[in-house]
């Protein structure tokens, strides 16, 4: 495929697929606020540690229970009520650590989806026009909307959801061993073979994520051409063409979008399916071991808590890492247009002359949108201060493209166009602009007043 460096890479076609120094790129984009990522994920961290303990409380209060009715000496009202305030205080802190730190998330995301929109608004005033007619619409329209949302609601998620299911499953894994290892290792087995299957299906599922993104983008430029331009599409007999563009793009949208939830919606189904393995196991290695002499009624109490605490980080990891696909390709999506050629920088350049008399002279221009076919050839032609010049001519003669190179939205390849003998390259553009009065085929009507409307240019 040959690729114009003039025009970005996204735009014709090509992805990138480096997710890391994505997704390190974004966790910089959330400024100062990415410690509040830093400081929900330790939150998150603590409720994990509290929530692993639990367990062992459980089992101190099964076998004293269990020991009491067995040996026919009561229960320990006591340091049962002692162990009980102990759980549930553990348990209380887990809940405000993890309520905290889901606070700070939702915060921090909040924040981020304002600063991205505000620079991609502040982006698109500093690219070209030509740059920007090589985009689709539908397709930029869909970076500053769909994409931008996906990073807004779900991109604080993906770090901290993340380091709460680590140090979730870690603290499970440390916990079991130090209760029972026989008992850990059977619990662990389906388990990591259930994530090594979701691994597999999260590999899988990307390419349905970028094919459901791509497929909207094309879905929003097509809606957005057509509607736009809708009555030159009836006169001009296209509406059976757009309609089978629409069936197209429609048609693989439910394909590539079906398949993203399909593939989505099988993970936790899976980390379910993999959790009743878990309880299975332990209920009967445990009642093995019970009947053995070499385990307690406290910790199979203990290990079918274990077994459903490890299936909520493997359930979370499951969510995470789909929602890190999602968020990954609309970051590459944003982070490309942001990463778009800008205008060069006109700050040293010349101010408008103030005593305007109005000729204007083309001189030996020559331009063409795309390298190597001229649209304009050595085009020479002048205006006098007070003249009527009216210039006329078929569909693609360049009478647009005139207006174009006279109000510096495309710069000439070669020739000069100068506004009373001054070279208008080496004035900038909004001082150029500020010297023309435009008024388009089609008007475009803003909220207020007409007398407020055409004195907007001032």
């Amino acid at each position: 495929m040959t690729v114009n460096p003039a025009i970005p890479r996204w735009s014709q076609g090509e992805k990138s697929k480096n997710m890391g120094p994505t997704l390190l790129r974004l966790l910089h984009c959330f400024g100062k606020y990415r410690w509040y990522i830093y400081i929900g994920s330790v939150l998150t961290l603590f409720n994990s540690i509290l929530t692993v303990l639990g367990p062992n409380y459980l089992s101190q209060m099964t076998n004293l229970v269990a020991d009491g009715i067995s040996e026919g000496t009561g229960i320990d009202l006591a340091l049962a009520t002692h162990l009980a305030l102990c759980l549930a205080a553990i348990y209380a802190v887990a809940f405000l650590c993890e309520a905290a730190g889901t606070r700070l998330a939702w915060v921090a995301e909040e924040i981020n989806g304002d600063a991205l929109r505000k620079m991609l608004s502040e982006k698109i005033s500093r690219i070209s026009v030509g740059t920007l007619d090589s985009m689709r619409p539908g397709d930029i329209m869909s970076r500053f909307a769909n994409d931008t949302d996906n990073i807004r609601s779900k991109g604080a998620d993906c770090f901290t959801n993340m380091a709460s299911a680590v140090s979730m499953f870690a603290g499970c894994i440390v916990m079991m061993f130090l209760t029972d290892w026989r008992l850990a290792v059977i619990t662990l087995i389906p388990n990591l073979l259930g994530f090594l299957g979701i691994r597999m299906m999260i590999r899988w599922s990307q390419k349905y994520y970028r094919a459901q993104s791509k497929d909207l983008g094309r879905m929003n430029n097509l809606v957005s051409e057509v509607f736009d331009g809708l009555n030159v599409v009836s006169v001009y007999n296209g509406v059976d063409a757009a309609r089978k563009s629409y069936v197209e793009i429609n048609d693989s949208l439910y394909v590539s979008a079906f398949r993203s939830r399909f593939v989505g919606g099988l993970m936790p189904q899976l980390t379910g399916f993999v959790n009743n393995i878990g309880y299975v196991l332990v209920c009967i290695a445990g009642a093995l071991f019970i009947l053995e002499g070499t385990a307690t009624y406290g910790t199979i109490v203990a290990f079918i808590i274990f077994a459903k605490l490890l299936n909520h980080p493997l359930t979370r990891i499951a969510n995470a890492l789909a929602n890190v696909q999602m968020v990954a390709v609309s970051c590459e999506r944003v982070f490309e247009f942001l990463d778009t050629p800008e205008m060069e920088d006109e700050s040293g350049k010349a101010d408008a002359p103030k005593d305007v008399k109005g000729r204007v002279d083309i001189e030996d221009v020559s331009f063409s949108y795309v390298p190597g076919t001229e649209i304009l050839h050595g085009l020479s032609l002048s205006a006098a201060p007070g003249q009527k010049v009216a210039i006329v001519g078929p569909t693609g003669a360049g009478k647009t493209t005139i207006a174009n190179l006279l109000l510096r939205f495309y710069d000439a390849d070669s020739g000069r166009i100068s506004i009373d003998g001054m070279d208008i390259t080496e004035i900038r553009r909004e001082e150029v602009r500020r010297l023309f009065s435009v008024v388009l085929q089609e008007a475009w009507m803003l909220r207020g007043t007409i007398r407020e409307n055409i004195t907007l240019g001032n």
